[in-house]
């Protein structure tokens, strides 16, 4: 007898005693509610003001009926501050009232109740377990409520037959004459909910009617008990709801309602569906539910959508009474417009959402979970103030994703479910934490067309977002949308997230839960979140105190009824297929099954799956062999397992191992295909016998039945001895032998079929579906994760067989692969786990030296991986000839790029890898382990330098525009925050270079220095606008300030430690404390410094803070207090641009200098602890320490970066120029054949243009920087001007020194010039701010000294044939003509930009300077107007500038700090664009012979080019090709090739006739370069 056919009627209860009082009524409003161990399962309805109630309720007993069972008597309070009194509860003895079952006979059971726990009255029941019979009852019930339903007079027209001529018209308007007697809102309402009642008591054994039509009649009982007090009413409403009543008019056949409701079922459920989409619209519309107070012309809208759901009801009651199918009559309020095009869904595909196929997940069996499933379904749909957020927990096994899914399959019927994601352990793609934000945004705009708008345009402000971290993806995807268009959706929308504890691991999904717990809760409140999981530790300290929680455990809910009801169902269904007794299994048999349970559904499943899957009754009796005490999961499957397979044929055993290993070892879930083509062996007839355990369908994953079976075989101690147990290095020997042969059969060259080699991968339209099709999944596998396998085996000469045959026939195809996917930053991670490998063999030398060799490829290439066809067109060809790479490669691909090498060419060393840092080092930031130096530049660019190899982490990170002044390392090492002249903040990826989020937007000047929160959570910035304000990390809001100082702040820090503080320096030299939190100033302004406090830093325990200033000191503070905890330590000889603590020694700190030193001291005496360090040529802007306190780095203008073992303070590695490359200036001789540079090292060289050949040099000129050179009209001599405050004049024909050093100058001597034509004197120009002109012929001063206060001369020129007349420029922005005699200003051309160069024309009529943000201008010189416009185009400052020569005189060239050099025509503005220098451009010149058909540009990458003005060759890259982060473009940004960062500046362009310098150059021939659509005939087919 099974449990379903036996209901328990609840008549009426009689002898209550009843007080009244001021806050009770005279009669009570009792129920009565039925127990189960202490547990409400269900409830009659309230009878208001009677001490007699009659109920006659039916409550179907879908609970183990044999224990356990009372009813409760209640008072339903409306008090809202008292809870329901209980006047009395009686225990029901079913097997006694069994004994009377289907008789007439009324059981009157005792009510115990009171203090002292008497008779308070009694309860009629009855047990009845004939359906039939509970049908009749449940009829004569319906019959006897029938004229209680609706207003007085209604019952007489509910029994009257319907009209059967009434034909369904779609006008809403003609049903208030149908149902005269619901004639106002509230009547209607109670009218429908009576009706729901009798439907739910007929309809309680159809799971498919039930709980739709429970959570209407709650929802419009609800709003019922709302409107019934009201006395107006919207009309649209009111029809609505007489509409739902009408529809309902089927219950008034009483006598044939159960057999109608159960042969229309499908048609009953429809309606019932419908009428709770009704209920939800009802209690948004009037605003009694999950929504917001919207705008009239919403509510406009939802009135209109009243008539067509008034029209859907009017047909679903046609179709029942037609009995007519109504598969697509259903009508969701919520607003399902189609995405917008082509285009909208194409930029959701941006977010790469894991596919989530539910399409083998199982629903609660029909008549299971009843009370669960309606309390969740209550939950979501029923407003309430515990939250948006609901937490499902419990052990493994106990049926949470089968609830999951049950759930979202109720919401999915109503359009209400939103999204739903799951997990599985082990799914490393799947389960990935950090795609977890952008598959519920995906999933969500599917879902509504308004959000997928709201996502899309967040996707196109900012392409980086779905790269971000998760809260700037909750932010930007989920926060900002959901909250655009609250104000449109009815609530409530489902989002589920099942299995949380098998996304990712307690290591990876940290983040996430911190997310679900700390923001989640923020989203808009139609928005209903079910999440499930296992009770994990890390789990539960985030939601137990934030979310309602409902939990499985065994000691909160026991589902030994719900086990029988499925123990039951399944074997019927076995009996069945079987042909087995009607009899079978039996009860006891049933009991004893749900008994060895466990209350864990999962044994159930597996149970069955077991029995069923052979003999049944022989499996069966072998499982109730077992029942003694202890029989739990471990022993079921062991028994299913083997009572399901031949373990004892060998053959079979290794098979299942094999499969079971790619189910429990592998990366990520596979096919039965996959598995089979990984192992080459066939599976199916292995997953057969193992179907009790295992999801498997054809073409499907192959999933464990729940995660409990893999947390079983990956044990050891569980599986000893068994036929099935795995070993992990067996496993992974498996696994990477079978990737190793996937790789060997199926890699090929352009495997990815990609036509165009100008194109990076992610532009290439359609590459995923294109590579779904070509790259199989194994193959997939075998290339992303062969060496992850590989780490854990141990050596074996078979694998290191297939490994060199990898590497000598398969590594760039693999490289192909890894790119196509975007998982090149893996491949270093992967060699190195090979290398290791390789190293296990010592007689291996050869495979060892190319494995390391392939390391080098990979770190120096990356960058080309992002378009595949590179790796053949750039990275080959530019591999060293004696990298074994090159040697076993190179010659398979002809059609490359070829020029000349070296013998020796070989890998360049460290320093020569990164000897052209382009630009100034402005400030620096060691990664905690001293592995990484971020660094910001003068170009405005971040980089990563990696200690170990001398390479760049990763591209240039660029998003700010002007020169980056502060960096800094999250304590994490995955951030790195940065701040910029520009006024901008960025947060980095500081693995991939990333942006993550949109820039901090609010300081009004320049940015001088940023800092981390020790949690990263907040970013802390000091500005040139006198501000210092703390940020979101994540959203970029601004938290707190600005906090402002009275001058520029250009330093601050944040403690580590609480109280949390933050130290600011300012220019005024004063210090400031700060409290973190509240921006409430601590301590100060302390008068702390004699000139701008440049630097500040906490020590560790942040009970100490140091400071450094221009006054040439540092200083030691109490961190809380800011008084004076040490004196002013002295040393250094000039301004102090950096100061650090030392980590985890509060007694040790460092700092830099403009003196071009580090120094460290005792923090606690100010004693230096040993010598400065020395060896950078400039001022040492910034200093960092590694965290573990081995390393500090040192950044400096020379445009070098050092580290140094802070121990023993001696040098580890360096990123450095050879500084006798880097050239400050050129001059070209008149006769055009030599050309003279100076170096920062104070070193001449005399260049021959002809040969290309050195005439002289290197002369040590100077002992600083040569500044400034000058060939003299007649080209005998040469003038030269050093940072040693020095003028110079050397013979030209032999080097040597002719006059000087000439003194006077008390600063670096930036400019030397001579008069023209004659040359009989020299000009200079210095920091001093004086200018001094010299007699050429005898050194003695002839003019001067012109003196200009407070500023520094940047440039100073003879005009041409007048030299009685000098024009300067200066840092104050003017530009000056002089009298040369008398040093008389005779016109100033104020507000231009700190001049960096002038320029005559050689008649001497017009001159050019910079002018403004980065132009040139061009000006009379007779009255200094400006000619024409200014020119713009540089991005960054102009350094040189050049007239064209005598025989032209209408151009002008210009060179730049963002390494370009431009021509401007003066009439035309006529403009042309030369790229190829990798750093600043220090010097331009026209040839002075010719009509300026060549010019000669100098930068600080040491290279002098000549460019061609009318090249005479066209080249195959075009004119001027551009560059960018080592690219060589097209004008369209066509990607040519990529030249690696030791070749780039010795490079030849196309326009270039000769380079000149000492670094090596390099010519290409393209005379058999293949690119574009050609590519692919770079090959020559054999390797």
């Amino acid at each position: 007898m099974s449990t379903t056919e036996s209901s328990l009627i609840v008549l009426s209860v009689s002898g209550i005693s009843w007080k009244p009082g001021p806050l009770r009524g005279k009669k009570p409003n009792l129920y009565a509610a039925l127990y189960r161990d202490g547990k409400e399962v269900k409830r009659t309805r309230t009878i208001e003001k009677s001490l007699e109630p009659k109920w006659e309720h039916i409550f179907n007993l879908a609970a183990d009926w044999g224990s356990g069972i009372s009813l409760r008597v209640f008072h339903d309070s409306s008090n809202p501050f008292s809870s329901d009194k209980c006047p009395g509860i009686a225990t029901v003895d079913i097997l006694a009232l069994a004994a009377h079952a289907n008789s007439e006979n009324v059981e009157q059971l005792p009510l115990m109740g009171g203090a002292a726990n008497k008779i308070s009255g009694t309860i009629s029941v009855q047990l009845v377990q004939d359906i039939n019979q509970v049908a009749a009852l449940a009829i004569e019930t319906a019959k006897k409520d029938t004229p209680t339903v609706g207003p007085a007079g209604m019952a007489s027209e509910l029994l009257e037959a319907p009209d059967k001529n009434h034909k369904i018209t779609g006008k809403v308007s003609a049903v208030a004459t149908l149902l005269p007697a619901a004639n106002d809102l509230a009547s209607a309402l109670e009218s429908v909910t009576s009706k729901l009642d009798i439907v739910i008591k007929l309809g309680d054994q159809l799971a498919t009617i039930h709980p739709y039509a429970n959570v209407a009649r709650k929802i419009l009982t609800s709003v019922y008990q709302v409107f019934k007090k009201q006395k107006e009413t919207d009309d649209k409403l009111t029809t609505l709801a007489q509409t739902m009543d009408e529809v309902y008019s089927f219950v008034k056949d009483l006598d044939f309602l159960p057999q109608k409701i159960k042969s229309l079922e499908q048609q009953t459920s429809a309606i019932v569906k419908q009428t709770m989409e009704c209920a939800l619209f009802i209690q948004e519309y009037t605003r009694h539910g999950f929504g917001v107070h919207a705008v009239e012309g919403i509510w406009d809208t939802k009135r209109q959508r009243i008539d067509g759901l008034c029209d859907t009801l009017l047909k679903l009651k046609e179709a029942f009474e037609g009995g007519l199918t109504v598969q697509s009559l259903f009508m969701s309020t919520k607003i399902m417009d189609k995405l917008e095009g082509l285009e909208q869904s194409e930029t959701l595909k941006h977010l790469n959402p894991n596919d989530m196929n539910a399409g083998l997940r199982t629903t609660c069996l029909l008549g299971t979970r009843q009370k669960l499933l309606d309390e969740i379904t209550d939950w979501i749909t029923l407003p309430s103030t515990s939250g948006n957020v609901l937490w499902l927990s419990g052990v493994a096994g106990c049926g949470k994703s089968t609830i999951s899914t049950t759930i979202s399959e109720r919401f999915r019927a109503l359009q209400r479910l939103g999204a739903f994601l799951f997990f599985q352990r082990g799914d490393l793609v799947h389960g990935d934490p950090g795609a977890v934000v952008r598959t519920l945004a995906y999933s969500l705009g599917l879902f509504d067309a308004r959000f997928a708008a709201a996502i899309t345009a967040a996707i196109n402000r900012d392409a980086g977002i779905v790269n971000a971290p998760i809260r700037t993806q909750f932010a930007a995807l989920l926060l900002a949308p959901l909250q655009s268009v609250e104000q449109y959706m009815d609530g409530p929308i489902l989002i589920l997230l099942d299995a949380l504890d098998e996304c990712g691991n307690a290591d990876s999904h940290g983040p996430l839960l911190s997310l679900l717990a700390d923001e989640f809760p923020k989203l808009p409140r139609v928005f209903r979140f079910l999440i499930t999981s296992r009770r994990e530790s890390d789990i539960v300290g985030r939601f137990k105190t934030r979310f309602e929680e409902i939990s499985l455990d065994p000691g909160n809910f026991s589902g030994d009824a719900d086990i029988k009801v499925f123990f039951q169902h399944q074997m019927a269904q076995i009996r069945e297929q079987k042909n087995l007794d009607a009899a079978w299994p039996g009860e006891v048999s049933i009991q004893e099954l749900v008994c060895l349970s466990g209350n864990l559904f999962i044994w159930a499943s597996t149970a069955t799956r077991f029995i069923a899957h052979y003999h049944p009754q022989q499996r069966l009796d072998d499982l109730l062999s077992r029942k003694q005490d202890g029989f739990n999961l471990d022993e079921l499957y062991s028994v299913a397992l083997r009572g399901s397979a031949p373990w004892d044929d060998t053959s079979f055993a290794q098979d299942a191992r094999n499969v079971l290993t790619c189910l429990v070892f592998g990366k990520v879930p596979m096919t039965d295909n996959t598995i089979e083509k990984l192992l080459q062996q066939q599976s199916s007839e292995v997953l057969d016998n193992l179907g009790c355990v295992l999801y498997w369908k054809r073409g499907q994953i192959v999933r464990a039945l729940h995660t409990s079976f893999i947390d079983y075989l990956v044990d050891p101690k569980r599986t000893v001895g068994m036929p099935w147990a795995l070993n992990a290095t067996v496993a992974h020997h498996t696994l990477s032998t079978a990737c190793f042969r996937v790789l060997h059969s199926e890699l090929r060259f352009n495997i990815g079929q990609l036509e165009d080699s100008n194109l990076e991968n992610f532009r290439v339209h359609g590459l995923a579906e294109r590579l779904n099709s070509l790259i199989s999944p194994q193959l997939q596998y075998s290339a992303c994760f062969v060496f992850e396998h590989l780490r854990e085996v141990q050596f074996d000469s078979v694998v290191l067989g297939s490994l060199q045959d990898f590497f000598h026939r398969q590594f760039l195809y693999w490289l192909e692969v890894l790119g196509l996917f975007g998982g090149i930053h893996h491949a270093r991670v992967a060699l190195e786990a090979a290398l290791k490998y390789v190293k296990l063999d010592r007689n291996r030398s050869e495979l060892e030296a190319f494995v390391t060799d392939a390391v080098k490829f990979v770190t120096a290439f990356a960058p080309v991986m992002t378009s595949t066809p590179h790796v053949y067109l750039s990275a080959l060809p530019f591999t060293p000839a004696r990298s074994p790479v090159a040697q076993q490669y190179a010659k398979a691909y002809p059609g490359t790029l070829q020029f000349p090498r070296p013998a020796d060419d070989d890998w360049p060393s460290v320093n020569e890898l990164l000897q052209d840092v382009p630009t100034m080092i402005m400030s620096v930031h060691m990664s905690s382990d001293g592995s990484r130096i971020a660094y910001g530049s003068f170009d405005g660019a971040l980089r990563v330098w990696d200690v170990a190899t001398g390479l760049l982490a990763a591209p240039p990170f660029r998003q700010h525009t002007l020169a980056v002044m502060s960096v800094c390392y999250s304590f994490n090492d995955k951030w790195i925050v940065s701040g910029s002249l520009d006024g901008s903040i960025w947060v980095w990826a500081a693995a991939t270079g990333k942006p993550m989020a949109s820039p901090f937007r609010g300081h009004s000047e320049g940015v001088c220095s940023v800092c981390f929160s020790h949690d990263a959570s907040k970013v802390v910035s000091a500005s040139v606008d006198g501000s210092v304000r703390i940020w979101d990390a994540i959203t970029a809001e601004l938290l707190v300030g600005p906090l402002m100082h009275p001058d520029i702040v250009r330093a601050v820090d944040v403690s580590s430690k609480a109280p949390y503080r933050v130290v600011s320096g300012c220019d005024d030299g004063s210090l400031h404390i700060w409290d973190a939190e509240t921006g409430a100033l601590m301590a100060g302004p302390i008068e702390a410094h004699r000139g701008p406090v440049t630097s500040v830093s906490f020590s560790s325990s942040c009970m100490l803070f140091a400071s450094s200033s221009w006054d040439c000191t540092v200083r030691v503070w109490d961190g809380h207090t800011g008084k004076s905890a040490a004196e002013p330590f002295c040393g250094h000889g000039d301004h102090v641009e950096c100061v650090r603590f030392a980590f985890g020694d509060d007694g040790c700190i460092a700092s830099s200098s403009s003196d071009r030193t580090v120094r460290v001291w005792n923090a606690r005496t100010g004693a230096p602890a040993g010598e400065p360090l020395l060896g950078q040529s400039a001022g040492v802007n910034s200093i960092s320490l590694s965290a573990d306190g081995r390393f500090l780095a040192s950044g400096s203008m020379d445009m070098t970066l050092r580290v140094w073992d802070f121990k023993t303070l001696t040098p580890v590695a360096a990123m450095v120029q050879d500084d006798q490359n880097q050239i400050n200036s050129i001059s070209w001789s008149s006769n055009g054949d030599w050309i003279v540079s100076g170096s920062t090292q104070g070193i001449l060289y005399l260049w021959d243009v002809r040969s290309g050949k050195l005439v002289w040099g290197p002369i040590q000129a100077h002992s600083g920087e040569i500044d400034h050179v000058c060939f003299s009209p007649d080209s005998a001599q040469i003038a030269t001007g050093s940072e040693s405050q020095t003028v110079c004049v050397w013979d030209a024909s032999d080097g040597k020194l002719v006059l000087g050093p000439l003194t006077g100058h008390q600063s670096d001597v930036n400019s030397v010039n001579y008069s023209q034509p004659e040359g009989a004197r020299i000009v200079s120009g210095s920091n001093d701010g004086t200018i001094r002109i010299w007699d050429a012929g005898t050194g003695a001063l002839a003019a001067g000294p012109h003196k200009i206060p407070d500023v520094e001369v940047r440039d100073v020129r003879f005009q041409p044939n007048n030299s009685d007349r000098i024009v300067s420029c200066s840092s104050d922005g003017i530009i000056r003509m002089w009298d040369s005699q008398n040093g008389t200003v005779l016109f100033q051309i104020p507000g231009n930009s700190p001049g960096c160069s002038i320029a005559f024309s050689s008649d001497g009529s017009q001159f050019t300077s910079n002018a403004g943000e980065n132009k040139v201008a061009v000006w009379n010189a007779t009255t200094g107007r400006p000619i024409g416009f200014p020119f713009s185009g540089h991005s960054n400052l102009v350094s040189s500038l050049s007239f064209s020569p005598p025989s032209d005189n209408t151009r002008v060239a210009s060179g730049s700090a963002d390494n370009t050099v431009r021509v401007w025509g003066i009439d035309n503005y006529w403009r042309d664009q030369l790229y190829g220098h990798t750093s600043l451009i220090t010097s331009v010149q026209f040839c002075p012979t010719g009509h300026g058909s060549q010019l000669a540009s100098a930068s600080m990458d040491g290279i002098i080019r000549i460019w061609e003005m009318t090249p005479a060759v066209e080249s195959p890259l075009g004119d001027s090709p551009l560059i960018l982060d080592g690219w060589i473009t097209g004008p369209a940004g066509q990607l040519k090739f990529w030249v690696p960062p030791w070749l780039s500046s010795g490079l030849y362009y196309p326009r270039n006739s000769l380079l000149l310098g000492l670094k090596r150059q390099t010519k290409l021939d393209l005379s058999r370069f293949v690119e574009g659509t050609d590519w692919e005939k770079c090959t020559a087919g054999t390797i």
